[in-house]
C-alpha cells in the first residue's frame, strides 16, 4: 500500500523486504551477453579467482556457442528484478493518482548474435523480450527489440547497420542501460529506445574520436502511410581529449543532434520518475506539431574510482507557439572498494561496466541530480526535479545488486506534488 507523506519513518521495513527479495535468488540459467564483453581495445581486467557470490564458468558458457568460419552464434541472457516502494503526499496522488508499490520483472529477453558469410561478412544481433508478466491485454507476449545486420563499408566509411536498432542520440540511451550508474533513464523523453532504419557509424583520429548518423522510419509496422509516418534523422560526434589508459583517467566529449518528424501531424513526449511502474509524469498528451528538433550534449569524467557524467537535451518543437523544452542531470560515482574507472569503449564512444578486482566485488555509490521541463508555452507536460541516491553492489561482472532512494517534486497544472520513490533492483546480464 503506498504511504502519504514523509517516507523516512516507514521506509525500514520496505528496505529490509527488499533486501531479503534481493539476497534470496540464488542462480539462474546463463548465457552470454555482448554487454558483457570487454571493451574495445582495452585488455579485459582478470577476475578473481573465487568470488563471494558463485558465478558459471566462462567454460560452461561458452558451451552452448556456435563458431565456424561461415557462421556464428553466441547467446544471452538479461534479467532484471525490480521492487518499488512509492510515498507521495496528496498533491502528487492529485496529479498522477496513488502509486501502488510493487515487484516487476522489468526485462527478460534472450540475444543472439554472431556472424554469417554470405558473399561478404555480415554480423547479425536479435533479442526478444517477453512482456507477457504485466502485459495489457490483447498485446502480445513477446517482442522484438533488436533485430539487424551489419557490414562493414572499409577503413573510411565504417559500419553500416539496417534493421531495428538504437538511435544515434544521447549517452543515456546508446550506452547499455545495465552499465550505468543509475537504475534508469531520466531524459526518457527526449529519445525513442529503438527504432528501424539505417544507420553509420565509424571511429576517426586513431581511436580518439567516433562519429555516427542515422535514418529511422518504422511506418510498415504502423498502420499509416508513408506521407503519415514520422521521419527521424540523428547524429552524434564523441571526442576524447584526455585519454591515459595507465592512469585510469579519460574525459569524454559529446555533441548529437536529431530530427523528430511527426507521425500523423502529432508528438508526443513522456517519461517516468526513476522507476519503470510509475506513471508518466512528463506527458505532453499529442501536440499537433510538424516537427522537433533535438540537441544533446555529453560529458564523463573519470579517474580511478571516480566519475561525473552530465548531459543536457533540449527540443524545439514545431507547435503553433514553437515550444522549446529542456532536460539535464549530474552523476556522480565512487567505487568504494577501489575498482575502476568504468572501461572506455572507444568503437562506441560509452563506458562499460565496473570491472571485478575483488573476490567480494565491487561496491559503488552513486548520487544524482536531474531536471526536466516540458512546461512552455503550449506544451504543459510537467516539470520535475529528481534526486537519487543509490548503492550498487557489482557482485561478480555478470551480477549486480542495486538500492536506491529518490524524491521527485512535480509542478504540472500550478499544483507542486512530491513523491518518494524506493527501488531494489536485481540485475543478471550473461
Amino acid at each position: 500500500m503506498t504511504r502519504v507523506g514523509h517516507p523516512w519513518h516507514h521506509f525500514g521495513r520496505r528496505i529490509a523486504l527488499s533486501a531479503a527479495l534481493t539476497l534470496g535468488c540464488a542462480s539462474v540459467t546463463e548465457a552470454q551477453s555482448w554487454e558483457s564483453d570487454p571493451a574495445h581495445g582495452i585488455p579485459p581486467v582478470p577476475p578473481p579467482a573465487t568470488t563471494l557470490v558463485p558465478d558459471v564458468p566462462d567454460g560452461v558458457l561458452t558451451a552452448a556457442n556456435v563458431k565456424t568460419d561461415n557462421f556464428s552464434v553466441k547467446f544471452g541472457l538479461a534479467i532484471l528484478l525490480d521492487y518499488t516502494a512509492f510515498s507521495q503526499n496528496q498533491n502528487s496522488i492529485l496529479q498522477q493518482g496513488v502509486q501502488p508499490d510493487q515487484f516487476q520483472v522489468r526485462d527478460f529477453r534472450f540475444m543472439a548474435r554472431g556472424h554469417a558469410r554470405v558473399l561478404t561478412d555480415w554480423r547479425y544481433q536479435v533479442s526478444l523480450q517477453y512482456r507477457g508478466f504485466a502485459q495489457q491485454p490483447g498485446q502480445p507476449d513477446w517482442q522484438v527489440a533488436d533485430l539487424n545486420l551489419t557490414v562493414n563499408l572499409g577503413k573510411h566509411l565504417g559500419d553500416l547497420t539496417f534493421g531495428k536498432t538504437k538511435q544515434t542520440f544521447t549517452y543515456e540511451m546508446i550506452s547499455d542501460a545495465a552499465n550505468l550508474p543509475q537504475e534508469e533513464r531520466i531524459l526518457q523523453p527526449f529519445f525513442k529506445t529503438r527504432d528501424i532504419g539505417l544507420k553509420l557509424m565509424n571511429t576517426a583520429f586513431g581511436e580518439r574520436a567516433t562519429w555516427a548518423i542515422g535514418w529511422y522510419n518504422d511506418w510498415w509496422l504502423e498502420p499509416v502511410s508513408w506521407n503519415e509516418s514520422g521521419q527521424q534523422f540523428s547524429g552524434r560526434f564523441t571526442a576524447l581529449p584526455i585519454w591515459n589508459e595507465k592512469s585510469h583517467r579519460y574525459l569524454h566529449l559529446a555533441v548529437s543532434g536529431r530530427y523528430n518528424g511527426a507521425g500523423n501531424d502529432t508528438l508526443q513526449f513522456k517519461g517516468q520518475p526513476q522507476s519503470n511502474v510509475a506513471t508518466f509524469y512528463i506527458n505532453s498528451g499529442k501536440l499537433p506539431a510538424d516537427h522537433a528538433w533535438h540537441l544533446g550534449l555529453e560529458a564523463l569524467w573519470a579517474h580511478g574510482p571516480f566519475s561525473v557524467l552530465a548531459e543536457y537535451n533540449q527540443a524545439w518543437i514545431a507547435t503553433a507557439q514553437h515550444a522549446s523544452t529542456y532536460g539535464w542531470y549530474v552523476t556522480g560515482s565512487w567505487i568504494v572498494t577501489g575498482g575502476g574507472p568504468r572501461p572506455y569503449d572507444r568503437k562506441v564512444g560509452y563506458a562499460r561496466r565496473v570491472p571485478i578486482t575483488h573476490k567480494h566485488g565491487e561496491v559503488e555509490v552513486m548520487a544524482r541530480y536531474g531536471q526536466v521541463d516540458f512546461n512552455d508555452r503550449d506544451v504543459q507536460g510537467g516539470a520535475i526535479q529528481q534526486w537519487y541516491f543509490a548503492v550498487n553492489w557489482w557482485a561478480t561482472r555478470r551480477r549486480k545488486v542495486a538500492l536506491g532512494y529518490g524524491t521527485v517534486n512535480l509542478d504540472q497544472d500550478n499544483i507542486e506534488g512530491w513523491t518518494g520513490i524506493l527501488l531494489t533492483r536485481l540485475q543478471w546480464i550473461f
